[in-house]
């Protein structure tokens, strides 16, 4: 299972929809609503159209000098750079101007032992709520 990041960065495909996904088969752009705040492996899939918690707007991989598990603190430091650093060419505003926040989805010590380097970089909303439509190159 996945551990859920709330990164706040305050310094300067196809999608089957309607079901559950496994976290581990997200793409960029899958939009999907989830309850759970720590140890996801499954999510609800919608279509961005539709209310959603979450937008994926990248996908980073995390690739440490060894096969051992780094730390919680490690992987959350690559997975707020990754995201920071993809924020802007996704969304089209950097996250400063943004309406959106950024969470990440990334490996615990058990989905790394499977070979999870994965991190999943996502869109939701810094007032809260659930977003429609996508967040991609919307400027916002």
């Amino acid at each position: 299972m996945k551990a859920w990041l709330a990164a706040l960065f305050l310094v300067a495909s196809t999608v089957v929809v309607g079901c559950n996904g496994n976290v581990f088969s997200l793409k960029v752009g899958d939009c999907f609503n989830n309850t759970t705040t720590e140890n996801v492996a499954d999510v609800s899939v919608v279509p961005c159209t539709d209310a959603h918690d979450d937008e994926v707007y990248l996908l980073a991989t995390y690739t440490p000098d060894s096969d051992t598990y780094p730390g919680v603190p490690a992987v959350q430091g690559f997975a707020a750079q990754a995201c920071g650093n993809g924020f802007q060419s996704y969304v089209g505003d950097a996250y400063a101007d943004s309406v959106y926040d950024v969470t990440a989805l990334y490996p615990s010590s058990d989905s790394w032992g499977n070979g999870d380097r994965v991190i999943d970089c996502l869109l939701d909303l810094k007032a809260g709520g659930q977003a429609t439509g996508s967040g991609k190159g919307t400027n916002q």
